[in-house]
Order: structure tokens, then C-alpha cells, then sequence
């Protein structure tokens, strides 16, 4: 195993650090050609001195041209949010006639870490008093968008929503993932092994399942690929004990929520509807 380094753009650095791009993309000169299958790729933000993001290498594909790589791969892991043109064009305005007269390899990469680096754990208890913060957060936002003003922060909530929760999560063969940061939980998600009754039996198939139960990172940190992060662990979870869905109730005024499970894949199945009489 050796190591190399590139430079990157901010764009670039966000986009690797939120998981959103694992493809990256060079002309093949000397330095590509020699960086194989398990070697470390440090990408060192050229706008931000010391920031940075360490790749792992997981597959390396030559291409004899753009047109071809665009073919063999999805734009959205190389160039996140843009179309096919716009990486054509970007790539002729870096590479000029180099585009044309040499291969282009693709780097299939797994994130190992950055400067600003965030820990994915298990459940903790020593950071009972972050979880207790974060649910409290995330209830305070659910009620400055309720339109119905139902929702309120009772004078309990913090200190027996956290252990409701979690009680929840043990007794239903669930996961409680943390997102850490400078020894604080910055982000949470739970998630259990949705039951069913006897009604539902009457109607539906009933595949096993995982339900997304909470999902919080702390509004001082987001669009840093922490949710995404949360969302894999619990995923991940799920699908080693054999769900076969996952399923989350989104509150309906909570656009931002509601973007984001759609942007990883989820979609809407059931709604309740509400009127006041």
C-alpha cells in the first residue's frame, strides 16, 4: 500500500466529506498510472489550508475517453447535483486538448476520514445529557412549524424523552447511532424492528422491517454529510438482521426532512390527514 496526494476545490472537498461523490476522476499521467487497488489518496482542499479528506482506493477503471467514462459510471458519484454536460465541459476547461489526446482513469474510492473528522458509534451513556439536547432541538424545530400549533416541549421532555426512547429501541431489537464530535454527540439516529398486529396480517404482506424512529443532527453542523452517515449506520444495521424495508414517519410541515428521506431513496406510502371540528 502506498499514498498520494491530490489537490481539490472546496466543491470537491464537500462533496466527498457528505458521501456524495466516491468517484474521482484524473487524466492518466504518471501518478494515476502508478496508484492501484488499496493504495491511500489524501485530497488536500487547495481553498482551505488544512483541510482535507483520506481515500481508500476500492476499484481503478482506464477510460479512453470522457464519453466513455460517462457511459460506465452515474454522474451524480463524480460530479454530485450536475449533468452530464456540465462534467464534459468542466473536464475540457481543467484538461484542455490533454482531454483528447490521453486516457482518463476513474478512482472508485472509500472514505476513510478528513480533518474535521466525525466518529460513528453505538449507543453511549456518557453522552446521555448530548441525546437529551439534540431530541429537545429537534422537537423545538417540529413546533415553530407546526400549523396546527398541537406540538409543544412539555416540561419533562428532556429528561424522559432520551430514556422513553432508548427504552423503545432495547425492547424492539433496535440500534441507537451516534455521530461524535470533540467528544460531544452532534447527531443521533434510532431506529427499531417494526412489530405488526393481528390486522395487519388481514391486509399486507408484512416483510420485515426497520423503522427510523428519530433523526437529529444539530442545526450548528448540518450539510456535512452527517445525516447521511447516520442514515447508512442504521440502514446497514437493518439490513443484517434481515428487514427488508425501512420505514419513518416524516411530519408533514417538515419540508427539510422530507427533501432529505427523498433524496436517499425514500418515498411516501401512507398519509394521515387531520380537521378540526
Amino acid at each position: 500500500m502506498k499514498e498520494y496526494s491530490y489537490n481539490i476545490i472546496n466543491d470537491v472537498y464537500n462533496w466527498m466529506i457528505s458521501r456524495k461523490k466516491d468517484i474521482e476522476v484524473r487524466i492518466l499521467k504518471e501518478k494515476s498510472q502508478a496508484i492501484q487497488v488499496g493504495d491511500i489518496i489524501t485530497f488536500n482542499n487547495q481553498d482551505t489550508i488544512g483541510k482535507y479528506v483520506k481515500v481508500k482506493i476500492a476499484n481503478k477503471t482506464i477510460v479512453d475517453n470522457v464519453y466513455e467514462l460517462t457511459e460506465k459510471f452515474e454522474i451524480e458519484r463524480m460530479m454530485p447535483g450536475h449533468s452530464k454536460e456540465e462534467l464534459i465541459e468542466l473536464m475540457k476547461n481543467i484538461y484542455g486538448e490533454e482531454l483528447n489526446q490521453k486516457q482518463i482513469v476513474a478512482f472508485e474510492f472509500e472514505y476513510l476520514c478528513c480533518d474535521s473528522e466525525v466518529e460513528f458509534i453505538e449507543y453511549n451513556e456518557k453522552y446521555l445529557e448530548d441525546i437529551k439536547d439534540l431530541l429537545v432541538e429537534l422537537e423545538e424545530y417540529i413546533v415553530s412549524i407546526d400549523k396546527d400549533h398541537l406540538d409543544y416541549v412539555h416540561p419533562e421532555y428532556r429528561e424522559k424523552m432520551a430514556v422513553l426512547d432508548l427504552e423503545e429501541v432495547n425492547k424492539n431489537n433496535g440500534k441507537c447511532y451516534l455521530a461524535v464530535e470533540n467528544n460531544k454527540a452532534i447527531g443521533l439516529i434510532m431506529g427499531c424492528i417494526s412489530s405488526y398486529d393481528e390486522y395487519d396480517y388481514l391486509d399486507y404482506k408484512c416483510p420485515k422491517r426497520g423503522e427510523i424512529t428519530e433523526l437529529i443532527v444539530t442545526n450548528k453542523i448540518r450539510s456535512k454529510g452527517i445525516g447521511q452517515g447516520l442514515i447508512n449506520k442504521i440502514e446497514e444495521y437493518f439490513k443484517s438482521v434481515g428487514c427488508e424495508y425501512v420505514i419513518v414517519d416524516v411530519f408533514a410541515y417538515n419540508e427539510i426532512g422530507k427533501n432529505f428521506y427523498n433524496k436517499k431513496g425514500y418515498h411516501s406510502r401512507m398519509e394521515t390527514m387531520i380537521k378540526k371540528i
